[in-house]
């Protein structure tokens, strides 16, 4: 049984069929569609090294009850990705709309590692995070681990990554261990470091009590670690968490911006986070105490120490699922959804340090459904390349494209 549909009843309305729609407003974007091979497929996930070599996973269904974890690499200039390669392949995963498997890969595009869900027992919110490695640019794949050893049946996922400085992996994510206690029944957000022979170190709790199903986002700068996540207080304020270590040591969680957006339960709308050496930017879906919701972001030029006001990106009706990327020059890109009428659109708007630039351009068009997914980006050198979910009656497919500014 594939999970893609199941969506708690106070989340905002998902997206699906997607198209490609004329630009506004800016002219000089070209959209070139990438040729991909898949079928029956969705939930999608980008990455890029510091070559220009883009990493693209997915999961394509096999049948009813069988998921396969697949991936294909976009090299500098290439119009197309390549054959695609299968990762893992399983018949009780815990297949999800807005909980998804990601990929990393490494320059030398050797070393690329995954991670997907995998259900532990009969409940339906009972899985743990699976992760595999190739150390030889995704021919052989070692066993599936878990980066989590507390072998509770409860939910484990929301997976963010990153390369450490050392080329280790530092994983943050959403922990349910407690959830099932009465003593505790908070998910909390934990974090830990994966070498590439499979040894876990570095086990931290970073908040003992977070929103239950949001992303999480994670950077590693050359100071160390910056996870951001949606938290939870007691009073069920559902604002934007960050966290960050320096030389190894945790500062005190702190909130990025006093939203202070009540909600009794979870929006399913976590924030992202990206960076380019000193230059780290954020953005996140929120609601004002009006109900109206926006799209926010701000920009630090110091590693993530201090960080500039919330800029606002979106100028209608956005319904979240954020995205975004650093350039070399220090700007960053935020993408989102939007809602109209009768569809919604995927937007894109760029952000500095003194604001948003422009208006925000549309690049691609969906009809307003539930299940669709996430569109996700990477950057590299005046090229971002978008993948995204297109349903087109019963079947769905990865599709991506390619912008140039």
């Amino acid at each position: 049984m594939h999970y893609s549909q199941l969506l708690l009843s106070i989340t905002v309305s998902c997206l699906i069929c997607y198209s490609i729609s004329p630009l506004k407003g800016q002219s000089s974007l070209e959209i070139i569609p990438l040729q991909l091979a898949t079928s029956h497929s969705g939930e999608s996930d980008l990455f890029v090294d510091s070559t220009g070599t883009f990493y693209l996973s997915w999961i394509e269904y096999v049948d009813d009850s069988t998921d396969v974890l697949m991936f294909a690499v976009l090299r500098p200039e290439q119009e197309s990705w390549t054959e695609p390669k299968e990762i893992a392949r399983g018949d009780n995963w815990f297949v999800n709309w807005a909980d998804f498997p990601a990929i990393i890969g490494s320059d030398s595009g050797e070393h690329i590692a995954s991670h997907w869900l995998q259900k532990s027992s009969e409940g339906t919110y009972d899985y743990d995070i699976m992760f595999s490695q190739s150390l030889d640019g995704g021919t052989t794949w070692s066993a599936p681990m878990s980066p989590h050893q507390d072998r509770i049946k409860a939910e484990h996922g929301f997976v963010s990554m990153a390369y450490t400085t050392q080329g280790d992996i530092f994983l943050s994510w959403l922990d349910g261990r407690y959830t099932k206690q009465e003593s505790n029944k908070a998910m909390t957000l934990r974090s830990a470091e994966l070498s590439k022979t499979g040894v876990i170190s570095r086990e931290a709790e970073l908040d003992s009590r977070v929103c239950d199903c949001c992303q999480t986002g994670t950077v590693y700068t050359s100071e160390g670690p910056i996870v951001v996540y949606r938290d939870r207080s007691e009073d069920e304020i559902r604002d934007i968490g960050i966290i960050k270590s320096v030389d190894g040591k945790w500062l005190p969680a702190t909130k990025l911006h006093e939203d202070k957006w009540k909600i009794a339960g979870c929006p399913v709308n976590g924030p992202a986070i990206a960076h380019y050496e000193n230059t780290v930017a954020i953005a996140w879906f929120t609601m004002d105490s009006l109900g109206d919701s926006r799209v926010n972001a701000v920009i630090s030029t110091d590693g993530g120490s201090s960080f500039s006001s919330p800029y606002r990106m979106d100028e209608a009706l956005p319904i979240g699922r954020v995205d975004i990327v650093v350039s070399a020059s220090g700007k960053a890109i935020v993408s989102w959804m939007e809602q109209g009428e009768e569809q919604a659109s995927i937007m894109i708007r760029e952000l500095s340090l003194e604001g948003p630039d422009g208006l925000p351009v549309v690049v691609g068009t969906n009809a307003i459904s539930r299940g669709s997914g996430f569109p996700r980006m990477a950057y590299h050198q005046g090229q971002l390349i978008l993948s995204y979910s297109k349903v087109i009656s019963e079947n769905k497919q990865v599709k991506t494209f390619r912008i140039k500014f």
